[in-house]
């Protein structure tokens, strides 16, 4: 992006953990928490869906692209910083976890076309977040991980679904029971990136794709994504009522 941008401040911004900036038909959101490898927290969580919400209802951005301060993309949830996700109240664990959702969800369905721009580590939740994006580009520093299984832990936020949707059922299970890490190579042919680009034309080559999809005519683009994102809901409500269908039915209790 060439010309001067136009900072915007999204409500609950907080610490400005989470910027955003907009540059004509383009908006920049930015983990800014460079000195924790841009990690997740509650208040990270809520300050992005608040931007994500603000974007969403923009009628001027075209094209969104999330990146990651730094030389790590996001390294997941901060562990250093208490979560309510792990708090004894099962209300607050459940609230968290709703939100934590609506955030991802929020990503997932934004009407702009979504750029995840990944230098570095993207492990769990993070991950997940670049994942969520319509493309993928990364340069050759990019390791992505999923270890909340080999953890004990579930992975959130209909992190599964998302998996599954992009990647396909074997490579899913592969990720998430192993924990494997992948190269930005091997995440290429995975289909977890949808590019990979040298460290030094990151940028330029991210804000190029990403001014392109501004130009598109009309609303065409915008289109286009509901459709892709129309059949893609359609395979998954196919395999979950295939699966439904193997289940045994309740009996009805005689009156």
């Amino acid at each position: 992006m060439t010309s001067e941008p136009q900072s915007v401040t999204a409500p609950a911004a907080g610490a400005g953990e989470v910027q955003l900036r907009v540059d004509g038909a383009i908006a920049q959101i930015t983990l800014a928490r460079p000195s924790s490898r841009n990690a997740l927290t509650d208040q990270v969580i809520r300050d992005l869906l608040a931007i994500l919400d603000e974007v969403g209802s923009s009628t001027t951005v075209r094209a969104v692209i999330l990146e990651g301060e730094g030389s790590t993309f996001c390294a997941g949830g901060d562990t250093k910083v208490p979560t309510r996700l792990t708090s004894p109240s099962q209300a607050e664990r459940l609230e968290m976890a709703e939100l934590y959702g609506r955030a991802f969800a929020r990503l997932d369905n934004l009407p702009q076309a979504t750029i995840a721009r990944v230098r570095g580590p993207a492990i769990g939740g993070g991950a997940l977040l670049a994942i969520t994006c319509d493309l993928r580009v990364c340069d050759f520093s990019a390791v992505f991980r999923f270890p909340e299984v080999p953890m004990g832990q579930y992975l959130m936020a209909a992190g599964t679904s998302r998996l599954v949707r992009e990647l396909g059922v074997p490579r899913t299970r592969d990720l998430l029971l192993t924990g494997r890490s992948l190269d930005a190579t091997a995440a290429l042919d995975w289909g977890v990136v949808t590019r990979v680009v040298e460290g030094d034309a990151l940028d330029a080559h991210v804000d190029e794709m990403a001014a392109g999809i501004a130009a598109i005519p009309g609303n065409t683009a915008r289109m286009t994504l509901e459709s892709i994102r129309s059949c893609s809901s359609k395979a998954a409500s196919s395999w979950a009522d295939d699966y439904l269908a193997t289940l045994p039915k309740p009996e009805t209790p005689e009156r």
